[in-house]
């Protein structure tokens, strides 16, 4: 690489990388960003106790969303979301870089650099929280990086087969950290056996050759899950992790369904098409020349590759879209795993509107503004704009700000409602194993507040184990949110639970009441 080759890049990645930065300044001095944050936040401070995952601690999620936070828990020895924050902001920064070079290797440097600075600004452009530490922010970057060698390595010679030993790993690691990353094993599959053979001249070499990458690729990607598997196995949770950890979200999904409408699925794509609309316009122009020309011109033998990585581009496009709907929930951060396939086809698509470039990019960034500024204060933009739970953190910091000051850090409490920052701020964890009480109380994950939709199995199956764990553990505190009506907890009152009800009411004094959170502490005898 030549000097002027060398220092084109480092003014493309000082670029980028600034952008990024100062997009995401206001995470570095908030510490919630999106309350899922404290749940990861409190499973990995539990692991970091000596708990094990999905016994000690259960959520739905796979392994490795929390393995970050516990990382960087035990790199930097402070329970901090704030360095969580940081970690991730560099995380984003790579990920941003690897679009470049994918880019790059598509087209040409001008591509990259477009996808990149695409990249960065709708990974910015959607709700305030839309910018939390998630799975799909994780997975981009092993997704990105499995695409790149499968789509751009043949597996003639050693070392390129090291490559794709690498990709399936990537793509398992990307698995293990979110399971909607399994979509893009679904377009290898498609790719190598149906369009990249049907773009080719010579369709039984290249079938013969993507197998032989299928089959090295897929035996790869699932080294990760029997690395996992074999570690449980070991520690004696390998059945609470298949179960918590993948079988659960079966019913997960399917209560979706009924809880939330067509309309708000609709809604949030369409909110997210509009918000990311000139990048749609530029792809859609891509995939609709590259079709118009295979249809009238045929297959021009000198440009296959390129008709090849189009259909990869549109087919990773395509299902990306899927996996932001399974479910009919669209949370915000779902959509942040189509950001970069659509950077890529729009970069790859500029040419058609580089004639409304000026029109394009201020789209683009007046959006990124507009919704970085509703980031420097979150709470008081969730106020702004009436959210139901805005004051939620003023009262779970309030209240777990008190405990601490009450307890000592081996004290243990338990918290009844959707309210993890209590255990954040406190510094104090968990009595029981269910850190989000949705799981006993059978309130359904994103529901409204006045949702009626309860799913009552989880309750007859898993109240036994919450009981189990408060008469082994017996926190210090026990805190019911219910009062304050926070997340729909006036819809699940302890006198809907007698059993729990009556071990509070026999074992614990009402000490003090904040913002509707009522505080009971353990009765000495």
């Amino acid at each position: 690489m030549g000097t002027e080759k060398v220092n084109r890049f480092i003014k493309h990645i000082l670029l980028l990388t600034g952008l990024i930065f100062v997009l995401r300044i206001p995470v570095l001095y908030q510490h919630i960003i999106d309350i899922d944050e404290t749940a990861f936040s409190e499973f990995a401070s539990i692991m970091l106790n000596g708990g094990l995952p999905y016994i000690d601690a259960v959520d739905n999620k796979p392994p490795l969303t929390y393995y970050f936070f516990y990382c960087i828990y035990a790199l930097t020895g402070i329970k901090s979301l704030i360095a969580v924050h940081f970690f991730t902001t560099i995380w984003v920064m790579i990920t941003g870089i690897c679009i470049y070079l994918f880019g790059n290797k598509l087209k040409d440097y001008k591509t990259g650099l477009i996808a990149s600075l695409l990249f960065g600004l709708m990974m910015h452009t959607y709700e305030p929280k839309f910018i939390s530490t998630n799975g799909e922010t994780l997975i981009n970057l092993f997704l990105i990086l499995s695409s790149y060698i499968f789509l751009f390595y043949n597996v003639s010679g050693v070392k390129k087969v090291f490559f794709h030993i690498l990709s399936g790993l990537l793509l398992g690691l990307g698995i293990m950290t979110n399971y909607k990353a399994g979509i893009l094993a679904v377009v290898f599959v498609i790719h190598s056996l149906i369009t990249g053979p049907l773009l080719s001249h010579n369709r039984m070499l290249v079938v013969k050759e993507n197998i032989l990458r299928l089959i090295i690729t897929g035996i790869s990607s699932f080294i990760p899950l029997a690395v996992f598997a074999f570690i449980f196995k070991m520690q004696g949770n390998l059945d609470e992790a298949v179960f918590w950890g993948f079988l659960y979200n079966f019913g997960y999904i399917e209560s979706g369904k009924g809880a939330f409408s067509s309309f708000k699925i609709i809604g949030r794509t369409g909110y997210f098409l509009l918000l990311t609309l000139p990048a749609w316009f530029a792809a859609l122009k891509y995939i609709f020349a590259n079709i118009k020309q295979i249809r009238l011109q045929g297959r021009d033998e000198s440009d296959e590759s390129g008709y090849s990585h189009f259909a990869f581009l549109a087919l990773w496009l395509g299902f990306s879209i899927y996996g932001a709907a399974i479910g009919g929930r669209g949370y915000g951060h779902y959509f942040i795993q189509i950001v970069p396939p659509l950077a890529l086809v729009a970069a790859a698509g500029y040419t058609f509107v580089k004639h409304y470039k000026k029109s394009f990019w201020s789209w683009l960034l007046i959006l990124a503004v507009i919704f970085t500024a509703s980031r420097i204060d979150i709470i008081k933009t969730y106020e702004l704009v009436n959210y139901p739970n805005y004051k939620s953190e003023i009262s779970f910091r309030k209240t777990g700000e008190y405990i601490k000051s009450m307890s000592v850090p081996d004290d243990k409490i338990y918290v009844w409602g959707w309210s993890t920052p209590v255990y954040y701020f406190a510094d104090r964890r968990s009595a029981s194993r269910f850190i989000i009480s949705d799981f006993v109380s059978g309130r359904i994950f994103g529901t409204a507040n006045t949702s009626s939709s309860v799913r009552n199995e989880l309750t007859e199956k898993f109240l036994p184990l919450l009981m189990e764990d408060l008469k082994k553990n017996r926190p210090l505190y026990f805190v019911d949110t219910s009062p304050s009506g926070f997340f729909g907890y006036d819809r699940f009152s302890l006198t809907m639970f007698p059993e729990l009800n009556s071990f509070v009411r026999n074992h614990y004094d009402r000490e003090t009441e904040i913002d509707g959170l009522v505080l009971y502490k353990k009765r000495e005898f």
